[in-house]
């Protein structure tokens, strides 16, 4: 006659124990990554950007007569193309760290390799040495989701804009021909400039991400963007509009894009691109919503 516990019972402690280790293995995945490198909480989408945006010439903007739908409508006009390129733009940087760990590399890698730099509007490289990787790594990065979405937002006036949003110029980009782009409404005395005119909301985007990417106005941006990457570092818009030149946002204050992306929660945005950048387990496949 056994003296212990019933073999039932043993066998629901041990079932127990069994379903209770996973849980206690991801606790301690978190909680053995550095404080500073774990996600802000709640990491959720924003409301506005829940819904999928519709194709971006199909939008009549006059016709919106809430303005908290425009707002919204805003946001997903921009978000899509915005998700679409950062994630490019990821899927390049990963097979760029993945050549850097090999040797040798093969023309067909290497081809690749010198596309990307030249893109990048780095001058021709030594891909055997490391320092090449790492100038063009610096490049090759998303940008924070919450910086072009409140730059946007403010440029198009949320929606009331009508020459912006006909001529897809989302971020106010200049141009200084003649015969680009439109002719602004006001504009000082001396100056050439207009406002340039893109074929589409994603062809803005492109443009925009490209300008952070490498512009060299943007040095400081991207380098602190790789020093909080190397920190393994939420790539925060509030931790780096610091960074950015002081004529990033012309002419709207850095403070409004602060406001911006705080009223909108845009920072959670931020939250869910640095969780899938830096590979931290329960990241969202895409940044959307159910």
């Amino acid at each position: 006659m056994s003296t212990g516990a019933p073999e039932p019972v043993w066998l629901a402690r041990l079932s127990l124990l069994l379903l209770a280790l996973p849980v206690v293995a991801l606790v301690w995945q978190v909680l053995d990554r550095p404080a500073s490198a774990r996600l802000p909480a709640p990491a959720v989408m924003p409301a506005a950007l829940r819904a999928a945006a519709p194709p971006p010439d199909s939008i009549d903007w006059a016709a919106f007569t809430s303005e908290r739908r425009r707002r919204e409508q805003l946001l997903q006009f921009v978000h899509a193309p915005l998700e679409h390129h950062n994630a490019a733009i990821l899927a390049d940087r990963r097979r760029l760290e993945r050549l850097r760990t090999r040797q040798p590399l093969t023309p067909a890698e290497l081809d690749w390799l010198a596309g990307l730099a030249s893109r990048y509007r780095l001058p021709p490289q030594d891909w055997q040495s490391q320092g090449s990787f790492r100038r063009l790594a610096a490049r090759v990065d998303v940008v924070p989701p919450s910086l072009p979405l409140a730059h946007a937002a403010l440029v198009t006036r949320w929606g009331h804009h009508e020459q912006m949003l006909a001529l897809h110029n989302l971020f106010r980009r200049l141009c200084h021909t003649p015969d680009c782009g439109a002719l602004p409404p006001t504009r000082p005395a001396g100056r050439h400039y207009r406002w340039q005119r893109f074929g589409s909301a994603a062809e803005a985007v492109a443009g925009e991400l490209h300008r952070y990417n490498t512009h060299p106005a943007y040095l400081a941006f991207r380098q602190a963007r790789a020093e909080r990457r190397r920190a393994r570092q939420p790539l925060a818009g509030l931790a780096l509009l610091a960074a950015l030149p002081p004529h990033a946002f012309d002419p709207h204050p850095t403070a409004e894009i602060e406001s911006v992306i705080r009223t909108r929660q845009l920072n959670h945005l931020d939250a869910i691109a640095s969780c899938r950048t830096h590979h931290w387990p329960g990241c969202p496949e895409a940044l959307t919503a159910p």
